[in-house]
């Protein structure tokens, strides 16, 4: 029997995922602050993200709690005795009720349940489709619907160019390979199934480069002024396609690198939409 440690706190901060946490978050407010220039929509988009990326989290760790004991992963709160599966569960819904609420805040009906399917769907992959063949499909889902909220928390009837929902379908699309490939050897071990194990690790490379240098296209695509796109997205482009696919396992350091070469291109498209060289607002109509 686990014997909890009496510090939920700190289990429920290392149940959230803390590190994509914090960038989806930062990366949602930075494109908020650039779409809007609004102080007040920037920090609901900001809450309504955050509350739900921390939902995404603590239902990811509370779901998958039973397989993470099976697996000896001590490294999880739940695992070690840092929090109760029960407590977690509670801060997940909490968290997706909050993230609820500031949705529709901040971007109305329709924007607002964009960013609420955008979590419910990630909360599909945690309790469902994490062990199928299909277990890319949410993350493109939800990362494809983000532009679409933020867009909508805009002032004035705006959309969301086609171009920055590709990008943002095709670094989640990249991202989950890498992540798949990373744990690929112990999800195997324990007898769990997803993309990853159905396409074949080599195959995985090479579907997460080709991912990772469509979203740079994509970025180059809507840049009215592409040299900041292209003088980052070139050597990204390369590394992605060029490197990615040759390597023959995927261990935690490379996982991290392939990280980096995604968490460049959305840098990229941030600093590009900060200093107007992009906009990721196809259309904008007076109320």
């Amino acid at each position: 029997m686990t014997v909890v440690s009496g510090r939920p706190f700190v289990g429920l901060l290392l149940a959230c995922h803390l590190g994509p946490t914090i960038v989806v978050t930062v990366v949602s407010s930075l494109l908020a602050w650039a779409t809007s220039r609004d102080v007040a929509i920037t920090a609901l988009v900001a809450g309504a993200v955050l509350a739900g990326q921390l939902s995404i989290g603590w239902s990811n760790d509370a779901n998958d709690a039973a397989v993470d004991r099976r697996a000896g992963r001590d490294d999880k709160p739940i695992v070690s005795g840092e929090v109760t599966r029960s407590t977690v569960w509670v801060a997940a819904v909490v968290a997706l009720t909050v993230a609820t609420v500031l949705s529709f805040a901040a971007a109305g009906l329709l924007g607002g349940a964009a960013h609420v399917v955008a979590v419910l769907s990630a909360w599909v992959y945690n309790l469902r489709l994490s062990r199928t063949a299909w277990s890319f499909l949410p993350y493109m889902v939800s990362f494809g619907l983000l532009p679409v909220f933020i867009v909508a928390a805009a002032p004035g009837r705006t959309r969301p160019a086609a171009w920055a929902v590709a990008a943002f379908v095709l670094v989640a699309a990249g991202a989950h390979l890498a992540n798949g490939l990373k744990d690929a050897d112990s999800d195997r071990a324990v007898g769990l199934g997803g993309t990853v194990q159905h396409l074949g690790e080599r195959a995985a490379r090479r579907w997460a480069g080709a991912a990772f240098t469509a979203a740079t296209v994509a970025i180059g695509v809507g840049a009215r002024g592409a040299a900041l796109p292209l003088a980052v997205g070139s050597p990204t482009l390369a590394f992605v396609t060029l490197v990615v696919p040759l390597w023959a396992a995927p261990t935690a350091w490379r996982f991290r690198i392939v990280l980096v070469a995604a968490l460049l291109i959305v840098i990229v498209l941030v600093v590009a939409t900060l200093t107007g060289q992009v906009t990721i607002v196809a259309a904008s109509v007076p109320r």
